[in-house]
C-alpha cells in the first residue's frame, strides 16, 4: 500500500522546492508509481492539512494528478480515495462506501467527476454525519 498524499505539491511544478531525489525528476516518479499500479499496489489518499503548504481544499488535487500523470480513470482515483482508504485503515466494514449500515459523509458535485475528474472542485452539497452544511453552493454553518 502506499499513501499518496503529496502529489498535490507536484501539481503545476517542474522540480518541488527542497524535494529529496525521488522528487527531483516527477516525470521519472510517475513512471514509477504507474508500474506499482499496475503491479497491483494500492494506493490511498491523504494530506497533511494544516500544514503551510497543504489546505484543507486541496484534497480534490490529489485525485486529479492520480488521473492526469498515473493515467488511471476517474473512478479508479474515487475508489482509492474512499473504499481503498478505508481498507487499508482496517475500517471498511464501518466507512468507505455508500451502504446500509455505514457511516458516510456525501458531497453532490457540480458534473459528473466518474467522467470529469475535476468535477470534484466543485462541490454543490456537503452533508456531514447526517447534517447539511453546505447546499447549493451556499455554507449553512
Amino acid at each position: 500500500t502506499l499513501a499518496l498524499g503529496r502529489l498535490n505539491q507536484l501539481r503545476g511544478r517542474t522540480r518541488p522546492r527542497r524535494a529529496g531525489a525521488a522528487m527531483r525528476d516527477p516525470v521519472r516518479r510517475f513512471e514509477i508509481l504507474r508500474d506499482m499500479w499496475d503491479r497491483g499496489v494500492k494506493f490511498v489518499t491523504g494530506m497533511d492539512s494544516g500544514m503551510t503548504n497543504a489546505h484543507f481544499n486541496d484534497f480534490a488535487y490529489i485525485p486529479e494528478v492520480m488521473v492526469d500523470e498515473l493515467h488511471i480513470t476517474p473512478m479508479e482515483a474515487i475508489v482509492s480515495a474512499t473504499q481503498i482508504s478505508a481498507d487499508c485503515l482496517g475500517l471498511l466494514d464501518e466507512i468507505g462506501t455508500l451502504e446500509e449500515g455505514k457511516a458516510a459523509d456525501v458531497l453532490i458535485i457540480n458534473g459528473n467527476p466518474a467522467v470529469d475528474i475535476k468535477a470534484l472542485h466543485s462541490v454543490n452539497t456537503i452533508v456531514k454525519q447526517g447534517e447539511l452544511i453546505k447546499q447549493k453552493n451556499e455554507l449553512l454553518i
